[in-house]
């Protein structure tokens, strides 16, 4: 009974441990993408003002063509 106890045990810490480390690294991971996926269009529009509507305060340059 000992022997399977510790059987169980091993396989259990060997296989499950990790299993489980990686399914929260995933849920954390994939948690992370979806937020960076919101902020993307804000930090487009701060580092590329003419392609997005630009930092609050910000004026657009319309250039006239000669």
């Amino acid at each position: 009974m000992n022997e399977t106890l510790a059987l169980l045990v091993g396989l259990l810490a060997r296989l499950g441990l990790p299993l489980v480390i990686m399914a929260v690294l995933i849920i954390f991971l994939r948690r992370l993408d979806e937020r960076w996926q919101r902020e993307a269009p804000t930090a487009l529009a701060l580092y590329h003002p003419e392609q997005g509507s630009g930092p609050v305060g910000s004026k657009k340059v319309v250039r006239s063509k000669p």
